[in-house]
């Protein structure tokens, strides 16, 4: 691999002659006087030679070592040259394991990156003609880049290395290919990163260049852009590991749905996969508890991290019964958040599950207005956005950049609220008109036993009761203000009470109930408005000797 101190001398890289790369490999002078002496003896005549005249001295005066050889051979002194000549010229290889200066590098991210592994075993020294080659063999080259797809075919033969490295002298800009040399004798194959006499020691940094430098010069943008990898990296749970694509390749990556490291196969994950400008590939769950995910034609670094959180603080509301009703949340176990930049979500599966009275159904097409949300303590509401991840909705509750934990208060309006809506006050005129709000059927049983079902506002309802023993005059339907009543109807063995669009709560009872307790729910005001503090089941005192059946009730002011 030829490289030259002075760039701006270089010759074009693309000459196949090997004296055009290193002018100061010209050919010894022992060889120029020998083909100066041999031009002489062959060409001068003996100046006392007369045409014609054939002159033979005597044999006793001619000394021994000065006898003209045969034709055909040569004197002891030009055997002497031809066998330094031929040793010269001669392919020979040897190695060496030390005083050698070298740096391995790669491209990543467009950037080149020094390798911090430099084990190679030695270098080797081989000529071609009157050339000094240095090189490292195929093998060590496998060591430092085979976490780079340089590695041995499937048929177990040694990888391409024509066009794959080029070097350069530290600090110079220049770089050349190198050549790829088979030592016969041993088998062993080596790319040369230097040539010429007495190179041994210079520093050189050698590149892998997979899709080779072109006709460039230098390692330009668009040579590192063409040959740089980019890395996936899977990180925790267990599964830390990183990986390195080259340019435009297709990458897939697999991980377990759950920490190999644990025992108990009890949680869950929930992976993402992001890459360097927030990107966010989406997995495919697979069969046996795996998680696939494919990045076509890489051109950035990806990270699949964990993207469900167990750090979070937020509250869930609803409108219910003119007021603002927080509901208990003790389902919700995690937070998703898919990128660094993103926002945070939650699953819409979760949600069905903490708003499942009111009807909210994970498998219908959800809609971001459909899930305001707030910073606590504010009252202008801010609509969502919802995403789909492995075929699952999910619904955000922050705004980009910020953390899981942002204490944030959640709302469900299943008919959407409008942009920049406010919190109304409860039993105010406004949420009394919000078409968001849901209203209460509280059915009584003859045993005490009550059951709650909510409706959205302005729907029709119709509620069906199995009287059982009862009469059907023992049963009435009455609003909360008790200005509208509805008489039951019989439908076979079943009573129904049809109440037309529902816009107050409705309890439906049996005037025969004799039940222990009954659950009270017990209120106190805070800022003026009425906060629901505590249900509890409270005991039933009957007034006998004034009204039968009457019940009274005893309510404490808490302070």
């Amino acid at each position: 691999m030829a490289v030259s101190v002075e760039e701006e001398n270089i010759p074009n890289i693309n000459s196949t002659q090997e004296g055009e790369l290193h002018t100061e490999e010209s050919i010894p002078e022992e060889s120029t006087s020998l083909s100066e002496e041999t031009s002489k003896e062959e060409n001068t005549s003996p100046s006392e030679e007369t045409p014609g005249e054939e002159i033979t001295p005597p044999l006793e005066e001619i000394p021994e070592e000065e006898i003209t050889p045969s034709p055909g051979e040569f004197s002891e002194e030009e055997k002497a040259v031809e066998e330094q000549i031929a040793q010269e010229e001669s392919p020979r290889l040897q190695e060496i394991s030390e005083g050698f200066d070298i740096d391995f590098y790669v491209i990543i991210d467009g950037n080149k990156v020094k390798l911090q592994h430099n084990d190679i075993t030695g270098i080797a020294t081989w000529k071609d003609g009157r050339t000094t080659y240095y090189g490292v063999s195929i093998e060590d080259l496998l060591l430092i880049y085979e976490e780079f797809g340089f590695v041995k075919n499937s048929d177990g033969q040694n990888p391409d290395a024509k066009n794959k490295f080029v070097s350069a002298y530290r600090g110079k800009s220049r770089i050349e290919y190198g050549k790829v040399y088979t030592d016969t004798e041993s088998g062993k194959t080596y790319v040369s990163y230097n040539d010429g006499q007495n190179k041994q020691g210079e520093a050189i940094d050698v590149y892998y260049l997979p899709n080779g430098k072109g006709l460039a010069l230098n390692l330009k943008d668009s040579v590192k852009k063409d040959n740089s990898f980019y890395s996936v990296e899977v990180k925790g749970e267990g599964q830390d590991r990183i990986r390195y694509a080259l340019t435009g390749t297709v990458v897939e990556e697999v991980v377990s749905d759950f920490n190999p490291q644990l025992p108990d196969q009890t949680d869950q994950i929930e992976w993402t996969c992001m890459g360097t400008d927030d990107k966010v590939i989406d997995g495919v769950r697979e069969s046996g508890n795996r998680t696939r995910f494919s990045i076509g034609k890489i051109t950035q670094s990806y990270v699949l991290q964990r993207a469900d959180q167990t750090a979070f603080d937020i509250q869930f509301y609803i409108y219910a019964d003119n007021e603002v009703r927080k509901l208990p949340a003790d389902s919700l176990k995690k937070v998703y958040k898919w990128n660094r930049q993103g926002r945070c979500y939650l699953s819409v599966s979760d949600l069905a599950e903490i708003y499942k009275e009111f009807g909210l159904n994970a498998e219908e097409t959800q809609s971001g207005n459909y899930f305001p949300y707030t910073v606590r303590g504010e009252k202008t509401l801010a609509q969502a956005t919802v995403v789909t991840y492995k075929g699952q909705q999910y619904v955000s509750y922050t705004l980009d950049n910020q953390d899981t934990t942002v204490p944030t208060d959640v709302y469900y309006m299943p008919k959407g609220a409008s942009d920049g809506e406010k919190i109304p006050d409860n039993d105010s005129d406004q949420i009394k008109q919000n078409e968001n709000s849901f209203y209460s059927v509280t059915v009584i049983n003859p045993d005490g036993n009550r059951t709650v079902s909510y409706y959205k506002k302005d729907s029709a309802v119709t509620i069906s009761v199995d009287p059982g023993d009862t009469k059907e005059s023992d049963w009435l339907c009455a609003s909360e203000d008790e200005n509208k009543t509805i008489a039951p109807v019989k439908q076979g063995d079943k009573l129904t009470f049809s109440i037309g669009k529902i816009e107050q709560p409705y309890t439906v009872a049996c005037n025969t109930f004799a039940p222990a307790t009954l659950n009270i729910k017990f209120y106190t005001f805070v800022n003026n408005e009425r906060y629901n503090v505590l249900n509890e089941e409270i005991p039933v005192i009957k007034d006998t000797t004034t009204k039968p059946g009457t019940v009274i009730i005893i309510f404490l002011m808490m302070s």
